[in-house]
C-alpha cells in the first residue's frame, strides 16, 4: 500500500511540476560527415560535435517569415538550459539555407540579434553545394528556392524545414522536435532523454 502511495504521490508532484519526461528517442538516421564554418570563421564538422549532443535548426538571414521565430525559440531552448549542469555539452546549431548571402560576418550579426551564446549557439555556413549536399542528402530536409513573382523586386525565397533536428553524442539523429509548441515541455523532455544516455 506504502509503495502505491508513494507511486500516486510522485505521479501527482510530476503533473503539479509541469514535468514531462519521455524515453529516449529510437535512432533514425547517421549525420553524414560535413566540413562548414562558424560565425567566426572556424571550421566545424561532425568529428567536432563528438560526444555532444546538439539540436539544429535551418534559417536564412533576409526571411521575412519563420526564421525569426525558430531563432527566437533556439534563444528560448538556450535559455532554459544555460545554467543546467547536466546539458552542459547541449550545442545549438543554425544552419543557413542562403551560404551565398549568409557568410560568417553575417551570421555572426544575426546571431547577436537574437543574443546568441556563440560558446553554445553556433550559426554554419559553407560552399553552396556543400550546404545543399548536407541539408538534402545528409539530413534528408526540403530545401527549395522560390524566385519573386515575375516583374516584383525583391529577394528570393527559400522553402526549408521548419523542425528542429536533435543529434546524439554519436552523430546519430533522434528525432524532430517542434518547436512551436507553446510550453516546449515534449521537446525539453526529448532532449532530456538523449542527454541522460551519457557518453
Amino acid at each position: 500500500m506504502s509503495f502505491s502511495v508513494s507511486l500516486w504521490g510522485a505521479m501527482w508532484l510530476a503533473a503539479m511540476s509541469g514535468c514531462v519526461t519521455a524515453p529516449a528517442p529510437e535512432r533514425l538516421l547517421e549525420v553524414p560527415e560535413f566540413s562548414l564554418v562558424d560565425q567566426g570563421g572556424q571550421p566545424v564538422g561532425r568529428a567536432d560535435l563528438a560526444g555532444e549532443v546538439w539540436l539544429a535548426a535551418f534559417i536564412f538571414t533576409s526571411c521575412p517569415g519563420p526564421c525569426p521565430m525558430i531563432s527566437g525559440h533556439m534563444k528560448e531552448i538556450q535559455e532554459h538550459y544555460r545554467d543546467a549542469p547536466a546539458a552542459a555539452d547541449l550545442r545549438l546549431l543554425s544552419f543557413t539555407v542562403d551560404p551565398a548571402t549568409d557568410r560568417p560576418e553575417v551570421l555572426r550579426a544575426y546571431g547577436e540579434r537574437f543574443g546568441a551564446d556563440f560558446g553554445r549557439w553556433r550559426l554554419l555556413t559553407g560552399e553552396p553545394a556543400a550546404v545543399e549536399a548536407l541539408i538534402v542528402g545528409g539530413f534528408k530536409q526540403a530545401l527549395q528556392r522560390l524566385p519573386p513573382p515575375e516583374g516584383a523586386a525583391g529577394p528570393v525565397n527559400i522553402l526549408h524545414a521548419e523542425r528542429l533536428m536533435l543529434v546524439d553524442r554519436a552523430g546519430w539523429m533522434r528525432g524532430l522536435p517542434d518547436p512551436y509548441e507553446p510550453d516546449k515541455r515534449r521537446l525539453y523532455a526529448m532532449v532530456d532523454a538523449v542527454l541522460a544516455e551519457g557518453g
